[in-house]
This record gives structure tokens, C-alpha cells and sequence, in this order.
């Protein structure tokens, strides 16, 4: 069977011939001739392409459908081997599998679990569907198949599949920020929230070949620079200035993509790298903390720079309410533990850490200095010079306090002018040398105030504080009996 459709013409033309010139009405003839009709026009109308090739491989029939399916006239297809339609990629493994079809022609679909693919005549693939079904006239077989393009419902597959993905993708962003939220509400200071929003981006926005860097930035106390907390990716700039992030001029979100369809918008100057950049503004109750910065040189599609924003929002919101959170609980226990006027530790802060160092002083065996300190005729200062002036003279004095000690060292305002040092791990010879160089450093300044000290320590002066304490003092009476401006270490008992 070479060819169907030539064949049943070729036996319907000397049948046609033979009637006209006999004018014979043949009721078998007509009956045969009108089932072929119904038959080729039950083809050329079937929904599916449908093809029939014989033993060689060549194609004997091709229907309407077919032929609008690969972009070829039948005439270009008839006696041409099957392989035509078959990519030439796959075209080498073909023939092997038409003769393993041959040696066990059941009707079935073709190549089940794998996805097949037509070439059109123009040269461009889309995937199909094939079911095979043997056929046979007694002298040749053939196989007639029917060809489906499942290009829409591949195309409906994909997009379905994406969005599927970007929904798991969105509970895992839903996930990991609502435990970002949950651990940031719990830490104790700024380096702890930024070490977390870190470990959370990481993931969250990840390093990618979109992403060359993500980097937080929160504002100075003088509002006058933002600095880098955290980052992950190359380098950024360590400071910049408000006015150089166009996010926080305009408080709100601002990108920049460099793509000859995308306008011409200003880039933000503290982002150094050239290609996109997204700044994502941070701030609580109306008040702009910093921002949230991505960069990158690739062209991220607009469905990536919205999952980007809408991940980085999150971030900078909660990240932003943490830091407000973080900023209100340091006032609250700086006021708890601060004097206001100094900045000073204050005396029921310092009692509760030197019940604590005096326990670790037991423990491991040390020394704990005590100086208390006292400014010179300062009732007669504030009288001359007023109380503003003694106030500026208490605010000096606590600087240089701050200054001169260590961080270790608790530093407290005891009392009108008396001030306090507890000195953990410092014998009373030490202390007296820091205290002879506070005594200097405090006469030199602008103010005009002197000082004088007292020093004990514990537990060679008292096995209880106040015992301790009543020495440094008896120390510093002794002190301004001779002279002031000096420091004196009380006589052991």
C-alpha cells in the first residue's frame, strides 16, 4: 500500500469510465464507492493529525489535519520516509524502533514516560502525543498513527508547575521571615538582630548569579551618616550619606535597572557596582532607620525583582521594629541604670555590681579597689558660679571619668559630687596611681575644679562593703585635711 488515496482512485476512475459508457447502475459499486467516501472524509475530518506508513517507513497517507499540524502539503509527504517529521536529533534511533514496532505491532502509545517532539517543515520542534495502531490489507503492513500537538497543554503544564513553585517558594519565604520575626523579638542587643537578619538572608536572598550583594545599613544617633551593620556578597561601602540613597529621599523603595527598554532613573551613588539596585527603606512609627540594599549585574524578569522587593520589604519591617524595640529598651535601662545628668552608672546599679564582683572576688581570690571621689569646695563653686556652671563642672568630671578608667571599671555618680570606682582586679597600689593621674588630669581642665580620693580595697579593708566603703571615705577626709587635690590610701586595719 504506497499510496491510499492514489490507489482508491485509480480503482474508482475505469469504474466510473465503464458506467458512463454503459450506463450501468451498479447498487454493490455505489454501495463500495460511498464507504470509501465516508472513510476518506472521516480521515481528512478527524481532530488529530493522522498518518499511515508502510513496512519501509514511508508515508502512504496524510490527513487535512496533519498537514496544517507540520506546515506541509501532502503532496510534499506521500513516498517520503517517516523520519521527515522526526527531529534530527532522534532521527538515528527511529528506524530501530519502527522495526521493533513491526516484530510486535500492538496498538499502544508511543515512546510512554519520555516527552516526543515533531519538526515542522520550517524547522521548528513542538511536542506531540502518539498513539500506534497496526493495519494490514493482507499484502503489506502498515501502521496508522495519530499524531496530537500537546504544545498548549505543555505550555498550561509549565505555567502551572511555575506557579506552583513560586507558591512553595512563598511558604518557604513566609516561613523562614516568620521565624526571623520570632528570634529578632528575642534578641538582647543590635549585634545579635543583625546577626540574625544575616542568617536568615542568606537564605532568604541568596547569592546568586541576580544577586552580587545584599547589605544593612542603619542611620547614626546624629542622623548625619548611615552604617554598614551586615552584608552578604561582594564588598559594599562601609558609610555614606542620607542624601546619596534616592530610597531614603523619597521614603519609599527605589530601583534602577540599566536595560535599553527601562527609563533613565538616578542611581543611588553609595551602590558602586554598575547593573540593577534596589534599596528598600527601613523605619518605624515615622521614624527612618536605614535600609535594606540588593545589587546585582544580571536582568532579573519583573516576577524576580517582585519576589526580590517583596522579600526584602519584609526584612527591613521587621527588622525595623526590632531596632525601634532594642532603642526603646536601652533608654528605658539606661534611665534604670544611668544618672541623667553624667551619664554615669547610678548608685543602685553600681550596689548591684558589686554584689556580683565581690562573690567573684570570693571565688577566685583577688583584689577590688574602691576610690571615692569628691570635687573640691563645690558648694562654693556652684554659689560663685551658679548652677548651670556646676552642672557643666559634674558633666566634666564625668567624662574624664569615662575616659580615664577602663570598661571593666563601674564608674558611678554616688551623690551630689561624690563619685564612685570599683575597680575589679586592682590592688589599692594600682588604684592609687590612676587616682593621682585623675587628680591631674581633672586640674588642667577648662572648668576649674579639683578633686580629692579616698581608696580602700576588699577584702584587706572590710569583709563587708560598707565596711569598705566607710574606708575609702575615712581615706578621703584624710585627703582634703591635707590639702585636697590629692589621693590618699586608707590605712589597713
Amino acid at each position: 500500500m504506497k499510496n491510499l488515496w492514489k490507489e482508491i482512485d485509480a480503482e474508482r476512475a475505469p469504474q466510473a469510465a465503464a458506467e458512463a459508457d454503459l450506463g450501468e447502475n451498479s447498487v454493490e459499486s455505489g454501495e463500495a464507492n460511498r464507504s470509501l467516501e465516508i472513510y476518506r472524509q472521516g480521515v481528512e475530518a478527524a481532530p488529530t493529525g493522522l498518518i499511515m506508513v508502510n513496512r519501509e517507513g514511508e508515508i502512504a497517507m496524510v490527513n487535512r489535519q496533519l498537514e496544517n499540524m507540520f506546515g506541509y502539503d501532502r503532496s510534499e509527504l506521500l513516498g517520503k520516509s517517516v523520519e521527515i517529521l522526526v527531529p534530527e536529533r532522534y532521527r538515528p534511533e527511529h528506524p530501530p524502533m519502527r522495526k521493533a514496532y513491526a516484530r510486535n505491532p500492538v496498538s499502544r502509545s508511543m515512546g510512554q514516560g519520555r516527552d516526543l517532539y515533531g519538526v515542522r517543515r520550517d524547522g521548528t520542534e513542538f511536542p506531540i502525543e502518539i498513539g500506534l495502531n497496526p493495519a494490514s490489507d493482507g499484502e503489506d503492513q502498515t501502521v496508522l498513527a495519530s499524531i496530537v500537538d500537546v504544545s498548549s497543554r505543555k505550555a498550561q503544564e509549565g505555567e502551572l508547575q511555575k506557579r506552583l513553585e513560586e507558591l512553595q517558594r512563598y511558604r518557604t519565604e513566609m516561613g523562614l521571615l516568620s521565624e526571623m520575626s520570632s528570634l529578632l523579638q528575642h534578641a538582647v542587643d543590635h549585634t545579635e538582630a543583625y546577626q540574625i537578619v544575616s542568617s536568615f538572608g542568606k537564605r532568604l536572598l541568596s547569592v546568586t548569579t541576580e544577586i552580587n550583594a545584599v547589605a544593612v545599613y542603619t542611620a547614626r544617633a546624629s542622623g548625619d551618616a548611615l552604617e554598614h551593620r551586615t552584608h552578604w556578597g561582594s564588598e559594599v561601602v562601609d558609610r555614606f550619606r542620607p542624601e546619596d540613597c534616592w530610597a531614603l529621599r523619597r521614603s519609599q523603595s527605589h530601583y534602577v535597572q540599566e536595560t535599553e527598554n527601562s527609563p533613565m532613573l538616578p542611581r543611588c551613588s553609595h551602590v558602586e557596582v554598575g547593573g540593577w539596585q534596589l534599596c528598600v527603606p527601613m523605619s518605624a512609627h515615622g521614624q527612618s532607620i536605614g535600609i535594606v540594599s540588593l545589587s546585582g549585574k544580571g536582568t532579573p524578569s519583573k516576577v524576580e525583582r517582585v519576589g526580590f522587593e517583596r522579600v526584602a520589604r519584609a526584612m527591613a519591617d521587621q527588622l525595623a521594629l526590632a531596632i525601634n524595640n532594642l532603642n526603646l529598651r536601652e533608654s528605658l535601662r539606661s534611665l534604670a541604670i544611668r544618672d541623667p545628668l553624667t551619664g554615669l552608672f547610678n548608685r543602685r546599679h553600681m550596689e548591684e555590681s558589686v554584689t556580683r564582683e565581690i562573690s567573684r572576688v570570693n571565688r577566685s581570690g583577688s583584689k577590688l579597689s574602691a576610690m571615692m571621689i569628691d570635687i573640691d569646695h563645690f558648694k562654693h563653686y556652684n554659689d560663685t558660679h551658679g548652677h548651670q556652671a556646676a552642672d557643666e563642672a559634674l558633666i566634666y568630671l564625668g567624662k574624664c571619668l569615662q575616659e580615664h578608667f577602663r570598661e571593666m571599671d563601674i564608674v558611678c555618680r554616688y551623690g551630689g559630687e561624690e563619685f564612685l570606682v570599683v575597680l575589679p582586679d586592682c590592688k589599692k597600689e594600682e588604684a592609687l596611681s590612676h587616682a593621682e593621674s585623675l587628680c591631674q588630669a581633672v586640674s588642667k581642665g577648662a572648668v576649674g575644679i579639683t578633686v580629692s580620693i579616698g581608696i580602700a580595697e576588699y577584702p584587706s579593708d572590710g569583709h563587708a562593703w560598707d565596711m569598705v566603703l566607710r574606708h575609702a571615705d575615712t581615706a578621703l577626709y584624710q585627703a582634703k585635711t591635707k590639702g585636697r587635690n590629692r589621693a590618699l590610701v586608707g590605712e589597713s586595719r
